[in-house]
């Protein structure tokens, strides 16, 4: 008879100023099939079980709970992702639009002209800066168009894969190593500008994350293979045309992205996590690479 009275005490589980909290619990206690009743006390409503079942009632509660923290953590990631990605693709259009703008001016133009492009002969003397500089310059308002349209769209393309920060810090490096080994490559007499070299190093980081970043232990290898294989044929179509077009310096950042982005997806160390997690920390690192690069161009006139 004693056991049976201690059988019947109520336990309190959960008390909430919101009903409709203490409901959502009733509902999932009586899904796993726990009697439970709603109770009121002082100014809280309250979810209330026998002491019998109270044990499984709270794992049943705490399971519950665990889940929609991670839903609403996943969620929440998502929308970030999804901002951040936006706000990175609209900071690389204002700077290569404000870039332009400033160069339909002949007196500001020839000043970066000279401070910023990409020069091989200045490469071969390790002016370093020209491989970023050169990277916001362009010809005209059409081939500043073409690459305001691919760049946005990689670009955003790669940050909703490794976050804006990281992923336009990766792009400018990526782009700034194309434009280096071109320039070594290349005579010293050659000089280019434009975003397109970066643009591509966008394309190969997408190419090794589709071709790296992923569980390939049950894929065929024509599978395994098949991003690479579509990121080389998107190349030869987009980053081939055109009597103008500097080949190379689109092939150098197409496979500086690659490499870049194998390193990326094949390392999954702790600092690898970090920087993946401090996305703000990168998107300043880019700003201050890019600037600082523009400060010694300038310096260089002088």
């Amino acid at each position: 008879m004693e056991e049976e009275l201690l059988l019947d005490l109520e336990v309190i589980l959960e008390a909430s100023a919101s009903l409709r909290r203490i409901r959502q619990l009733h509902v999932v206690l009586s899904a796993a099939s726990i009697d439970s009743r709603i109770g009121r006390r002082h100014k809280n409503w309250t979810l209330i079980t026998s002491q019998h079942d109270a044990v499984l009632a709270r794992t049943e509660i705490d399971a519950y709970l665990s889940e929609q923290v991670t839903e609403i953590r996943i969620k929440s990631g998502a929308e970030i992702s999804t901002r951040s990605a936006y706000i990175g693709v609209m900071v690389y259009l204002a700077i290569v639009s404000i870039t332009m703008y400033l160069q339909e001016t002949s007196r500001i133009n020839d000043a970066l002209q000279r401070a910023g492009e990409m020069q091989s002969s200045g490469v071969h003397l390790g002016q370093w800066w020209r491989c970023f500089t050169a990277l916001t310059l362009h010809h005209d308002v059409a081939h500043v168009v073409g690459n305001l349209a691919m760049g946005g769209l990689f670009g955003w393309m790669v940050s909703k894969r490794l976050g804006a920060g990281l992923a336009w810090l990766v792009i400018l490096t990526a782009g700034g190593l194309g434009n280096g080994l071109s320039g070594m490559i290349r005579d010293p007499g050659h000089v280019s500008i434009g975003a397109s070299t970066a643009v591509f190093a966008a394309l190969g980081l997408l190419t090794a994350d589709s071709s790296f970043g992923r569980s390939q232990t049950h894929e065929s290898n024509r599978r395994r293979w098949l991003p690479m294989i579509s990121g080389v044929v998107l190349f030869s179509w987009t980053g081939l045309g055109g009597p103008n077009t500097d080949v190379l310096s689109h092939l150098m950042g197409f496979c500086s992205g690659i490499a870049i982005g194998a390193i990326i997806s094949l390392n999954d160390s702790m600092g690898t996590r970090l920087i993946k997690q401090h996305q703000g920390w990168s998107a300043i690192i880019a700003i201050i690479l890019l600037a600082t690069s523009w400060l010694v161009g300038f310096a260089s006139l002088t």
